[in-house]
């Protein structure tokens, strides 16, 4: 343990070893008579333990630890305070004793005006919950309301979501309107969804000349929600010209981001298909599997429906498993889907777990006698430990989704099913092989 605490430690004097080393004895008496030393001689570095200390499970430590913390309540101490903050949020989660008080003093100390930048800036290197922390104990600090609107801004443009949807809480608090709207702008670029979100909906809620210019920076966002209201804005102000020239360009900029672009499509699809499906049509080439799901998926919905047939057959055929979910979905499955032998045709060309993937995936298009005949003839092909781990989760799945199963496959499909079944039994784990066999016992398939 002391070679451990000199490390720990660093380049700390003997005594300061010594004290930590008597901090973390494994006796209560060695402990509480370490923490007693302190309050008289407040040591450097041993901070992070007296907070420990505070939650220790003897209560005497308990009471002699908050002295020995107060006693480090002091200017000179600041540095060591400022780098426990991780230890100060510790302690809060900590729950052997009411530790309300102590967190009070420790807040009131760290958020004098003289000692709040040096934790603010200590904070960037902090954890995660020790940057909420100090974005806490700062907005309490703070009275001015030009000083929060400062800290609700970096906030809501900061890079973590939950402090961001603090902020968010409180920028409707804010008295002044000029300044509410500067916060829900700056909100309106927020690397988070929710924050973008609410942001337009407020300012399109409360619009001033400024509206317009800020809706036509946001309507392409990658956030269905907050282009819903930007269309809402659009379309009320017959403004939609610009928005479209805007998201053609995108749409066809290489250069941008495969989901910005995808987000300027999905708006051409909402303001303009004729110039989706224009725009779009060197993406049924793509290489990326999202162009040419997003391709198809707007040929499926615009298109008259003898069309539709061709184009479902397209995203079949694509060696994408993405791409290929497009057939599950509800308007494709009102034009066409593979039969249960085309999807196992597919299968048998290359039986690996990616087409064993396919296999399952697809498989829900079709009825739960069928699913289960080609999940077990897929049983049959498996070759190794994932392939056998996909198939068990699917006969899972299966089970819970057969529960209602009322009827009996056709007499074909049930000899089919009895063979397939025979073939791999044996290799089925015990729980599932009697499940199997009392749904196949109970609609007499033998």
């Amino acid at each position: 343990m002391t070679d451990f605490l000199k490390r720990l430690f660093g380049g700390a004097s003997g005594s300061v070893v010594e004290d930590a080393s008597g901090l973390c004895s494994h006796s209560g008496f060695v402990r509480e008579a370490a923490v007693k030393a302190l309050v008289s001689r407040p040591q450097r570095g041993t901070l992070p333990i007296l907070l420990g200390r505070l939650n220790d499970w003897v209560p005497q430590v308990r009471v002699a630890a908050g002295a020995a913390v107060r006693s480090l309540l002091r200017p000179e101490f600041l540095p060591e305070w400022v780098a426990s903050i991780d230890a100060v949020v510790a302690l809060q989660r900590a729950r052997r004793s009411d530790h309300t008080a102590m967190l009070n003093e420790i807040a009131r100390f760290l958020s004098v005006s003289e000692h709040l930048p040096q934790v603010v800036k200590a904070a960037k290197t902090a954890g995660l919950h020790g940057r909420r922390y100090v974005f806490e104990l700062t907005w309490h600090a703070e009275q001015d309301e030009v000083q929060r609107a400062a800290l609700l801004k970096n906030a809501l443009l900061g890079k973590d979501i939950v402090v961001a949807a603090l902020a968010l809480t409180r920028v409707d608090g804010t008295s002044s309107t000029a300044m509410k709207r500067g916060l829900y702008e700056a909100a309106s670029a927020s690397p988070f969804g929710q924050a973008r979100y609410t942001a337009v909906r407020w300012l399109v809620n409360h619009p001033d000349e400024t509206t317009g210019e800020l809706i036509h920076r946001v309507c392409l966002d990658p956030l269905p929600s907050v282009r819903w209201w930007c269309l809402y804005w659009l379309r009320a102000a017959d403004d939609l010209g610009p928005a479209v020239s805007g998201a053609v360009a995108r749409a066809s900029d290489a250069k941008i981001p495969l989901r910005r672009r995808i987000a300027a499509m999905q708006f051409l699809r909402e303001v303009s298909p004729d110039n989706a499906l224009r725009v779009s049509k060197p993406w049924l080439e793509s290489e990326w599997p999202q162009l040419r799901r997003e391709a198809l998926a707007i040929r499926v919905a615009e298109e008259g429906s003898s069309d539709k047939e061709q184009w479902l057959h397209k995203a079949f055929a694509d060696p994408a498993l993405s791409v290929q979910r497009l057939l599950l979905e509800r308007e494709s499955r009102r034009v066409w889907g593979p039969t249960s032998e085309q999807v196992w045709t597919q299968f048998e060309v290359s039986q690996t777990p990616e087409q064993l993937k396919k296999l399952l995936v697809l498989s829900e298009l079709h009825g739960d006698w069928e699913r289960l005949h080609g999940l077990l003839r897929a049983w049959n092909h498996s070759t190794g430990s994932d392939m056998d781990a996909a198939l068990l989760n699917a006969l899972k799945r299966w089970r819970d989704h057969s529960q209602s199963l009322r009827y009996r496959p056709e007499e074909r499909l049930s000899q089919r099913l009895a063979r397939s079944w025979a073939d791999v039994r044996h290799r089925v784990p015990e729980r599932w092989r009697q499940v199997v066999d009392a749904k196949l016992h109970a609609f007499e398939i033998e």
